[in-house]
């Protein structure tokens, strides 16, 4: 069963794992669902998939509580993370790889638990242009599966993405489709 998504857990990294367990589909089918799950405070689970599908779990670790939603919107594209608003944790964020082979970023943001979810969509959550450290900029023609990284407070400090440069834009042209995980600060006090 190529490109299901199983979830393992443990208590520590180094182990003991458990077993493999096939984490539902619904109605999304048996491809790859570039699940991006939260745990929530009560245990209960919500991620979201390539759009437009949404899952839930009562408990985290009991695939027989998940659901899968079909919703009118989620997230733009595909490569989905979802984050908690570290201001009020009623908000939920998504962040995508919103371009099919393009560098745009989507955000989607929820106020009532995921039941819905709004979008700006002719404004990117980020785009092509990246500034490294020694202050030059380059340009990415490719940028996906977006994560932030948090300091303790759950703040945001910077964005990953996976990456190409310029020119390399789609597979017929980049036949390695290689990319590299770039890191760029975000804005900061």
């Amino acid at each position: 069963q190529d490109l299901m998504t199983y979830m393992i857990y443990s208590k520590d990294p180094a182990g003991p794992w458990s077993e493999p367990e096939l984490v539902p589909t619904g109605d999304f089918g048996s491809s790859d669902t570039n699940l991006a799950p939260i745990i929530l405070s009560d245990g209960s689970l919500i991620g979201l998939g390539r759009p437009p599908y949404m899952w839930r779990a009562t408990a985290w670790n009991d695939t027989s509580t998940y659901t899968v939603e079909e919703l009118a919107d989620t997230v733009l594209g595909e490569d989905p993370f979802l984050y908690i608003d570290p201001y009020d944790e009623s908000i939920l964020h998504g962040l995508s790889h919103a371009g099919g082979w393009d560098s745009r970023g989507g955000h989607v943001w929820s106020t009532d638990g995921g039941k819905t979810w709004k979008v700006h969509e002719d404004i990117a959550s980020y785009g092509s242009l990246i500034t490294y450290t020694d202050g030059t900029t380059g340009v990415l023609t490719r940028r996906e599966r977006p994560h932030l990284i948090f300091d303790e407070k759950g703040m945001p400090l910077a964005l990953t993405n996976g990456a190409t440069l310029d020119p390399c834009t789609h597979p017929e042209y980049c036949p390695l489709d290689y990319c590299f995980t770039s890191l760029q600060k975000l804005n900061q006090e």
